[in-house]
């Protein structure tokens, strides 16, 4: 199985996070081919092969990490199935893609403040109950594998309704993705994103025995750095 990251711009660490990501990835994870795709990156390890795929961005960040996908299955060979990564997501423990579950944090609930990500979940949650289709958080900062074929699927519609009148904040296309399918490997999980610093010994109980973990685009430093760069 192949694996794809999708890298966005203006990362305040010009996109180092990566580096140490793949690093993890080549640890705890067999793969076939490494794509990435978006802003080229320069810290990739040297002696890592991948194929690079340019793409400028044109909409919101979650609209242009579904054309990113949809860009991948329509115009390259990467494999039928294949594990999306992103560039602040951190493996701890080896996962084998072929089995790998798909993980949310159970139903959407209704939030009493709204942000714009907060609505495109809600929308989406709506947008999926008028289709009577489960509402499960599949938002979950993790790995996630993507099925070529199913991408497309949802390419056949989400383009007409985001663009509609109807469309408000838009549709979450990991959370539609998850739910749209009758996907029979499923987990529930809590998100674990790290938007701020710990004390080391703190954020080493935090981390104990987890599979994975992410972090905010302004938690690349201090102790969380240091703990990311001892994971070799």
């Amino acid at each position: 199985m192949d694996v794809l990251y999708c890298l966005g711009s203006g990362s305040k660490y010009n996109n180092k996070e990566i580096y140490h990501s793949i690093r993890l990835l080549q640890k705890y994870c067999s793969y076939d081919r490494l794509w990435i795709i978006g802003e080229r990156p320069d810290d990739v390890p040297l002696d890592t092969e991948y194929y690079y795929v340019s793409f400028t961005e044109k909409f919101s960040a979650t609209r242009n990490v579904f054309m990113k996908l949809v860009t991948m299955c329509q115009h390259t060979d990467i494999s039928e199935d294949f594990l999306y990564m992103m560039d602040d997501i951190f493996l701890l423990k080896h996962i084998e893609p072929e089995k790998y579950p798909l993980y949310h944090s159970g139903e959407i609930r209704d939030y009493k403040m709204v942000n714009p990500y907060l609505g495109e979940v809600l929308e989406t949650k709506k947008f999926l109950k008028r289709h009577n289709k489960p509402v499960l958080h599949y938002g979950v900062h993790c790995p996630i594998v993507y099925n070529k074929q199913n991408i497309l699927e949802i390419d056949s519609f989400y383009w007409k309704y985001v663009n509609s009148l109807d469309c408000k904040y838009g549709l979450n296309p990991r959370i539609l993705y998850g739910n749209w399918f009758n996907h029979t490997n499923t987990k529930y999980t809590k998100d674990l994103k790290l938007t701020r610093d710990y004390p080391m010994p703190e954020l080493k109980t935090l981390l104990k025995d987890k599979e994975w973990f992410s972090i905010g685009s302004k938690s690349y430093e201090g102790n969380i750095k240091q703990f990311i760069e001892e994971q070799k």
